[in-house]
């Protein structure tokens, strides 16, 4: 039978004393830093009114009150290249204390990997929070630009809205160009997908491939009225949004199997949704309250009550995942 003297179990509970301490203490001092700092800022690589602030915004709102210290979450519009403006200074000049965080696009790792033009960040280096939701994508032509079939988009050359060289608004086209035979001609400098939809309306463009979410919560109106057609969606089967439409998938164009399965790797790319994360060298402490926090906001009832008003689909994916799945873009590129 183990025995212990009275001095070693007073000195057993002077350890346990002191690491609980320690562990409080560290508790505190986050809160006490969040106490201080008073905000947060929440950087968007998108101009206003785009589907990543309104995203950005519903998830703040609720994300403040699961970090110590209940810090209000600030949003900072920096468009520019799609988002790479706003990557660029979240790697290299956004402070590193845990007061700045982002959200961006889920092909923006991917593509910083492959190497596009104007990126100075390293994606694997960034401390990823998680994501409320995946991607679904989908390509959409108004009524005045005679588009109705995809043998039309084959006839005649068509412009879509781009919203810099890291979204798919940009970077989708010329590759169902290349796999389809369509003829997409991206013309850029739209900072959202909102304004691609006006330019839409104003007959500027005669569509554009962009989020399917944004698409079903923006433009109603106009898909009712039959104004804009969805023609196709981007993933390999029908989006479970599109169900019961009969819209097709752009994989049902392609006709070489070789063909959709590179078109099958480059949809893999998006797959991030909507990553928030952080810069590199964020306090350990202050990071894992972060991260704890955003995944008790996509599962807080008030969070998820305003995403439905916003008919927003929760579906949440930890940044474990997301760093592990830009890890494994790194492998392939």
């Amino acid at each position: 039978m183990l025995t212990i003297t009275r001095k070693e179990a007073a000195g057993l509970a002077f350890v346990a004393a002191m690491t609980l301490t320690a562990g409080t203490a560290r508790a505190d001092a986050v809160e006490d830093f969040y106490k201080q700092k008073g905000n947060i800022e929440l950087l968007i690589g998108y101009g206003p009114a785009s589907g990543y602030e309104t995203w950005a915004r519903a998830v703040g709102k609720h994300l403040k009150n699961h970090v110590p210290g209940n810090p209000n979450f600030v949003v900072r519009n920096i468009p520019g290249a799609g988002d790479i403006v706003m990557l660029n200074y979240l790697f290299s000049q956004a402070p590193r204390d845990g007061s700045a965080i982002a959200s961006f696009g889920g092909s923006s790792p991917a593509q910083a990997l492959m190497g596009v033009e104007g990126a100075r960040f390293d994606p694997q280096q960034f401390n990823y929070l998680g994501s409320p939701e995946s991607s679904d994508h989908a390509c959409l032509f108004s009524k005045a630009s005679g588009i109705n079939t995809v043998a039309d988009l084959r006839a005649k050359e068509v412009p879509v809205g781009g919203n810099g060289p890291t979204t798919v608004n940009s970077y989708m086209p010329p590759i169902i160009n290349r796999f389809v035979g369509t003829k997409l001609k991206v013309i850029e400098g739209y900072q959202s997908s909102g304004e691609t939809f006006i330019a839409i309306e104003r007959g500027e463009i005669g569509g554009a491939c962009s989020k399917l979410d944004t698409m079903l919560r923006t433009l109603q109106p106009q898909l009712k009225s039959g104004t804009f057609k969805i023609l196709f969606n981007l993933n390999p089967k029908p989006a479970p949004a599109l169900e019961g439409t009969g819209i097709p998938t752009v994989f049902d164009f392609i006709d070489k199997p070789e063909d959709k399965q590179m078109m099958t790797f480059v949809r893999s790319l998006p797959a991030l949704g909507r990553p928030f994360a952080t810069p590199p060298g964020v306090p350990a402490d202050r990071l894992a309250a972060l991260t704890k926090a955003f995944e008790e906001t996509v599962k807080d009832p008030e969070f998820l009550k305003d995403a439905a008003t916003l008919k927003f689909d929760v579906t949440y994916t930890s940044g474990k995942q997301l760093a592990e799945m830009v890890d494994i873009g790194r492998a392939h590129v």
